[in-house]
């Protein structure tokens, strides 16, 4: 499966997040079409010892769980 990148800033650091395209799927559709936004408030409680996308596929989860879907 290929895996997608989108590029994003963080405290003036730009960066790459690189998951599968489900998951990118995933936060248009919980956002509604503001992954940028999303992705930066999902990421400000990031603990430093867990990985980026890992911790974006666990709050997709979390949301999704949260919603009922």
């Amino acid at each position: 499966m290929r895996m997608e990148r989108r590029h994003i800033t963080l405290s003036a650091d730009r960066t790459t997040v690189c998951m599968e395209p489900q998951f990118w799927q995933a936060i248009e559709a919980i956002s509604g079409g503001q992954w940028h936004q999303w992705l930066v408030k999902a990421l400000a409680d990031k603990p430093a010892t867990q990985g980026r996308s890992s911790w974006i596929r666990c709050k997709i989860l979390t949301s999704l769980q949260n919603s009922g879907r």
